[in-house]
């Protein structure tokens, strides 16, 4: 997966990098960051761990640096719930993903 990412990212400008990376992300050191982004994968991290992770990742951006985070909303009403997953899952079938391949996505990544 992050080999066919890497493939479609152009090169970085002289003098600045990407890194990739493939592993649990409560083992990554983030240090002298300018831009970490999580899109889509607290919902992942036990909620106990998540305001650790972010502490820390934000302690490893340079001054200025940036956090784009991205997660689906929680809602505790059942209806609300149940609406918000309806929403999401016809937002993917409307962008070509099958209810086959939306399941799998809910289950544990294979290795990059």
């Amino acid at each position: 997966m992050l080999e066919k990412y890497r493939n479609r990212l152009e090169p970085p400008e002289p003098g600045r990098s990407i890194h990739l990376v493939c592993g649990g992300m409560e083992d990554i050191h983030i240090i002298n960051a300018s831009v970490v982004v999580i899109n889509l994968t607290l919902q992942f991290l036990n909620p106990s761990k998540r305001e650790d992770l972010i502490q820390r990742i934000f302690s490893g951006l340079v001054p200025g640096g940036i956090l784009p985070l991205m997660e689906k909303p929680f809602t505790p009403e059942l209806a609300m719930h149940h609406l918000q997953l309806e929403v999401y899952r016809q937002f993917k079938r409307e962008n070509g993903y099958s209810d086959l391949r939306s399941a799998r996505n809910g289950m544990p990544w294979k290795k990059c």
